[in-house]
């Protein structure tokens, strides 16, 4: 084994060697947060989460699942909301 190998090798057992790179995996793309402002209407409410699409959006695929904790209190199906700044305000 070269110099620049050693360290490279987890010893998982005794008699076994398992290289990092069949341990260590990337990270999977993450989702990106939105920051600027958008509106959304409620689509669903299941439980404690609801489902929100933006308002110019017509595809079910892009919904956004959000615990109701976070949106304004008594919001209902139907119901548009404001995002702006990490918030959720009722649009009438």
């Amino acid at each position: 084994m070269s110099p620049a190998c050693v360290g490279l090798f987890l010893y998982a057992h005794p008699l076994t060697t398992i290289p990092l790179h069949a341990i260590i995996k990337p990270y999977p793309p993450q989702r990106r947060i939105p920051t600027e402002p958008k509106d959304y209407t409620i689509v669903k409410i299941e439980g404690e989460y609801a489902y929100l699409r933006e308002i110019n959006e017509s595809n079910p695929e892009k919904d956004i699942y959000i615990a109701l904790a976070l949106l304004p209190a008594g919001v209902d199906v139907g119901d548009k909301l404001h995002y702006e700044m990490f918030t959720y305000t009722v649009i009438q």
